[in-house]
């Protein structure tokens, strides 16, 4: 039941969307759904703000190390360092 609640919007969204293309197979999201605490969501729009808003990346975005850039770009740095090296 935790992880229902815990991923309710998910459920939900893929609840909605299945009652509009597959009408054979929302009953048994509907059913599922109906054991959930609260109201279930009547839209799309509603179940996106059940999500809430998406998560934010906390790890290792600054500050950027030259080691995780494309391999090009090293090469044409390396390139450019040799060529005021040799001025």
């Amino acid at each position: 039941m935790r992880l229902l609640q815990e991923y309710r919007a998910s459920v939900e969204l893929l609840r909605i969307e299945l009652a509009a293309d597959s009408p054979v197979y929302a009953p048994v999201l509907e059913a599922i759904c109906a054991t959930l605490p609260g109201p279930s969501p009547t839209s799309r729009a509603e179940a996106m703000a059940l999500a809430g808003p998406p998560p934010v990346e906390q790890v290792g975005l600054e500050p950027f190390d030259p080691r995780l850039l494309p391999l090009a770009e090293r090469r044409s740095g390396a390139r450019r360092e040799l060529a005021e090296g040799a001025r």
